[in-house]
Order: structure tokens, then sequence, then C-alpha cells
């Protein structure tokens, strides 16, 4: 075998043998808040359902059915996710899997050479070398590279058994990741078939109660006793959260300078539809003032957050069906309700114009929209304020 053609292999097995593809990096830990906040949230709904003025209510009825569909949809929004993120991990895992079996039979043709030159020089290589009668420099050099071959041979074939038992495992991987995805799409099926059952079942109940659910938006105190009870709930939530600026009970707040201060006038509305009611508007139904925003829109249509924040409510409330409230800092909080669905757990951070929830007319509301507020200190602000123009 000539000289230059042993280097070249050596230099190829050693290529195989010492350079290898680099290894996932380690995922970030989650929030140990997290579990602590949600037990004070959890505190502070049984509070408010144990100190309600009025213990029965119409509304009631949808409560359930309401509840259920929201968590079927959310349930079916997390395994979309589940099955986008196994999708992926099950592509990286067959790439890993085709790369470890690409090095394999790069490793089995250098290793078929190798086994082959020994083939053809025999077992007495060193011997014949002396036996030649070529110059001694020579012969040394020649020595110390059969020994290369001699210790790559050994080592090439250690790593090929180690990189055998690797692409199992990424085949094992992949055979895994095609078992979780069939088990979504089986998860996602009866969650499907649960969702319209429930569907049917609040539609049952919501043609019962139509009469009076209808004279039910009619009544001030009605009303009045869900401002307050929202009003309650923005309040205590205040409380649950991280401390912010202390305000004197009465009061006005002054106004706020921080970061979500700053994107006053920049933000989008929540949902692409009809603003038909705005801020500080007399109610056609009761002739009190709106304390926010109601857009009309179709069912189904995404809900985005106004701004980047904490979920920090994500339940149905009387008055407001499905409803989700962000804090954003700065004493801000922003509030949509009459959801078909919230899409998002408490605790959790969303950025701006992330999908939170999905338009409906939970809660008793006469058609498919979202009402929406933002509250400083608690109090309603004109949400508006917030938008950029168009």
């Amino acid at each position: 075998m000539k000289r230059g053609a042993l280097r070249v292999l050596i230099c190829a097995v050693a290529a195989l043998i010492f350079f290898a593809p680099a290894q996932a990096a380690k995922k970030p830990a989650p929030k140990k808040e997290l579990t602590e906040l949600r037990a004070r949230i959890d505190q502070l709904k049984q509070e408010i359902e144990s100190a309600e003025e009025n213990k029965a209510d119409v509304l009631d009825g949808l409560k359930q059915s309401e509840q259920s569909i929201s968590h079927i949809n959310r349930s079916l929004h997390e395994l979309t996710q589940d099955r986008q993120d196994a999708g992926a991990a099950l592509n990286q895992a067959q790439q890993q899997s085709n790369q470890m079996r690409a090095r394999i039979r790069s490793q089995q043709a250098l290793l078929s050479k190798l086994l082959y030159q020994q083939y053809v020089n025999g077992s007495q290589d060193a011997m014949r070398l002396v036996l030649s009668l070529q110059n001694p420099n020579d012969i040394a050099r020649q020595v110390e590279y059969y020994g290369y071959l001699s210790r790559s041979r050994v080592t090439l074939i250690a790593g090929l058994r180690n990189n055998l038992k690797e692409a199992e495992a990424a085949e094992s991987v992949v055979r895994e990741k095609h078992s979780e995805l069939a088990q979504i799409q089986a998860q996602q099926l009866s969650e499907k078939r649960a969702l319209l059952q429930e569907a049917n079942a609040r539609k049952t109940t919501l043609s019962k109660l139509e009469r009076q659910i209808g004279a039910r938006r009619k009544q001030v105190a009605q009303l009045e006793r869900d401002e307050r009870r929202l009003t309650r709930l923005v309040e205590r939530l205040a409380r649950v959260l991280p401390p912010k600026t202390k305000v004197k009970p009465g009061t006005r707040p002054a106004p706020a300078s921080g970061g979500f201060t700053q994107l006053k006038g920049r933000l989008k509305l929540p949902v692409a539809g009809e603003l038909t009611n705005r801020f500080g508007g007399q109610r056609a139904d009761t002739g009190t003032a709106w304390k926010g925003l109601f857009i009309r829109a179709r069912t189904g249509s995404p809900v985005k957050a106004l701004g980047p924040g904490q979920v920090v409510f994500a339940d149905w409330l009387r008055g407001f069906g499905n409803l989700i409230i962000i804090d954003h800092g700065d004493g801000y909080m922003s509030l949509y309700g009459n959801n078909e669905a919230v899409l998002k757990r408490e605790g959790e951070s969303v950025t701006a114009g992330e999908t939170i929830a999905t338009v409906g007319n939970s809660g008793g509301n006469a058609e498919s929209g979202l009402y929406f507020e933002v509250r400083y200190h608690s109090l309603p602000v004109d949400p508006l304020q917030w938008v950029g123009r168009r």
C-alpha cells in the first residue's frame, strides 16, 4: 500500500471517530411561584362565590356547560400545541436517526477497506517489510503506519458499536413520538365529541332560559351587582399579586409612567370586529354607562392580548361568562369577557397580540362578541386611549 493512501485512510478513520453531532440544550425550569399564585387565586374565587349577594341567578344554569366548553376548547388548543411539538421532536429524531445511519454506513465502508487491506497484505506485514531489504527508515515509517491502522481499526469497531446503539436509541425515540402523536390524535377526537355534547347541552339550556335571561339584561340592579362583583374581583386580584404602588381608598391614583404606560396609543384592539358600544356611552337596555367596549365579532374568532403581562384570572364569572384578566403591571389590568373559551391558565405570561381566548356569547350575552375593559388600580378607563390610529 502506498504511504499517501495510508495517511488518507487514517485521517478518514479519525474524522469519523472523533467528530459527533452536538447535543440539545437544556430546557428552562418552570417558575416556582406559579403553584402558589394559582392557589391564592383559587382561594380568591371561593371567597367571591361565598360572598355573592344573590345566591341564585338564572345565568348559573349556563355556568357548567359554558365552563366545560371553555375547558375542552383550551384542552384542544393545548393538544394542538402538543401535536406540533411532538411533530417537531419526531422530525428531529428522524433526522438524528438518518444522520447516525449515514455515519454508520461510512464507518462500515471504511472498516471494509481496512479489513480488505489486512487480507491483501496478510498477517506478516512487519516481517515482510524487514525481509524486503528496503531502507530501514522507510521500514520504520511503514511499520508505524501499520500500527496506526491496527489501532484505528480497533477504535473504529468500538465506535461503530456505540453508533449502532445510538442509532437504535434514536429509532426508539422515533417510534415513541409516532405513538405519542397517535395518542394525541385519539384524545383530540374524544375531546371534539365531548365539545359537541356540551354545545348541545348549552343550546338546550339557553333555549329554556332565554326569556329569563332577556329580562335579566334589562334589570339595572342586576347589572350593578355584576359590576360590583367584577370590581371586587379586580381589587382582590391586585392584593394577591406582587406589591404595587399603594393608593388610599376612594382616591384616584396618580398616572403611572412605567413600561406598559409607554405603550399607550400604540396598541391594537383585541379582536377584529364592529365596535358597537364605547366607554362612557349609555346602554340601550338600562340607560347605565358602559365601563368598557363591546366589539361584535364572529364566534370562534381569536381574541388577542392588548399588551404583555400575566394571566391572573381565567374562569367563568356571573354576568361576564368565560372571563380572562391580564395584569400588565404599573397598576393596569385588561379584561376580556363573554368568551366562548379562555385558552390560557392563571400564572401564564403572554405577549402583545398573543391569542388568549376565542369570541363567544357566554354569560347570557345577546350576541356574539367581546366585552373589553382596561382598569387602572381597579378603576375603569377608556380602552381606546391605548389603541393607535389605523
